[in-house]
């Protein structure tokens, strides 16, 4: 076992991954703690509405996953350098 400092790099095949203490987010606090509770609030409404949690949290996970593969496609396209 190793112990991880900040800024530690770790390699898994070609991809690397630099260990953080603290993840750093671009959304100011107040704004990502409102975002938070929205989506905390529209997962449970949609439990109340008789939707199951694997149903809603594939919901949630197909549209990031939609805009993931449109983005990797939009990329494919581009012309390399």
């Amino acid at each position: 076992m190793v112990i991880l400092r900040e800024g530690d790099k770790i390699r898994a095949g070609r991809q690397v991954f630099t260990y953080a203490e603290k993840v750093q987010t671009q959304i100011q606090p107040q704004i990502q703690k409102q975002t938070h509770s929205k989506l905390l609030i529209d997962v449970e409404k949609e439990l109340e509405s008789g939707k199951g949690f694997h149903t809603v949290m594939s919901e949630i996970i197909g549209k990031n996953k939609e805009k993931m593969n449109k983005k990797l496609e939009e990329q494919k396209k581009k012309p390399s350098s």
